[in-house]
Parts: structure tokens; C-alpha cells; sequence
């Protein structure tokens, strides 16, 4: 029995490495948004005045936190996903 569990470590190194390489090509073909892309693109869409920008981090992922003032006067807190670009509710 230890002889088969030793013969089997192998397969699954060769299988965790085969997922860590999956997660890292799938990160490096995801858009990335850094955070002066996130504010322009949220100045652009309210047009309202950028008051705060910082990037912090949600569930393990990156989430970039944008306070605006817009048009009307409202304070408006954004969170803006930074791996896909796309608003976080």
C-alpha cells in the first residue's frame, strides 16, 4: 500500500503544477485594469469629480474603491473589480 501511494505522488505534483500553470495564463489573459484606468474610466461615466481612489483587496482579489462626487453633488462610492474592469455591487 505505501509502495502505490509513493508510485501516485508524482501524478499529483505533475497535476498541481498543471493547475498552477492554468490559474497564471488565465491571470495574464485577463484584463487587468490598473487604478488610473478605473478613475478615468469612472470620471468619464459620472462626470463628476474624483475625490478618492485607492485599491484594496475583497475575497483575495483586487478591488479598486473610488469615491466621486458627481454632477448633482452626490458623494458615490465605486468599486470597480480590477481584474475584469467591471463594477463590483
Amino acid at each position: 500500500m505505501l509502495l502505490s501511494l509513493c508510485a501516485a505522488m508524482p501524478l499529483l505534483a505533475d497535476s498541481q503544477e498543471q493547475r498552477g500553470r492554468e490559474r497564471y495564463q488565465e491571470r495574464r489573459n485577463s484584463e487587468y485594469v490598473d487604478l488610473d484606468r478605473a478613475v478615468s474610466r469612472v470620471r468619464d461615466r459620472t462626470g463628476g469629480r474624483i475625490l478618492s481612489a485607492k485599491t484594496k483587496r475583497s475575497d483575495g482579489r483586487p478591488v479598486h474603491v473610488i469615491r466621486v462626487m458627481t454632477e448633482n453633488g452626490k458623494v458615490r462610492r465605486i468599486r470597480v473589480d480590477a481584474g475584469s474592469g467591471q463594477p463590483v455591487k
